[in-house]
């Protein structure tokens, strides 16, 4: 496991969080339905979006996603924010250079806006505020969405419709 993934399930368990981690390629999802039912916090993290997207899919947990939320709290870092947007393959998500090549573009659409986490990141050196505030006037004439940009020190919150960004740093909207 990488390193910030240990850092983020400490921090959770520090908070008083139970911690299951269960890999939905790993295990049927009669297995793994189970525990997300016994769940009430999910935390999806990192890697390639559009891998994380087709796992969601080909493992069976999308079907059952919006019943689950509907009483249970997703928590996503970078690709786990990703995939509840309308697309996971666009003018912004390529700024990632993510190999795309046989992966499906649409998002979960769980969320009516686009995101793109590490504003300014030295991990992404492609994810400066120029190139996605063009990239997304393409997007928005393209699918009409908001594209919210964020650099690791925040968060998008988003209760029944209503978003709120909660943030120490530095983000904008297209």
């Amino acid at each position: 496991m990488n390193d910030w993934l240990i850092k983020d399930l400490n921090y959770f368990k520090d908070l008083g969080f139970k911690i299951d981690i269960c890999d939905i390629n790993g295990i049927g999802i009669d297995n793994f339905l189970l525990r997300f039912e016994w769940a009430d916090v999910y935390s999806f993290e990192g890697g390639n979006t559009q891998w994380l997207r087709s796992c969601i899919k080909n493992s069976g947990l999308e079907e059952h996603l919006t019943k689950l939320l509907e009483n249970r709290v997703w928590i996503g870092a970078s690709a786990g924010s990703c995939v509840l947007c309308p697309t996971v393959c666009n003018s912004c998500q390529d700024l990632f250079d993510e190999n795309i090549t046989g992966y499906s573009v649409d998002g979960l659409g769980l969320v009516d806006f686009q995101f793109i986490p590490h504003l300014n990141s030295e991990w992404f050196p492609k994810i400066r505020e120029d190139k996605l505030q063009n990239a997304g006037k393409n997007l928005k004439e393209i699918d009409g969405k908001k594209l919210y940009v964020l650099d690791d020190e925040g968060a998008v919150f988003v209760d029944k419709g209503n978003i709120k960004v909660i943030s120490e740093g530095k983000w904008f909207v297209v």
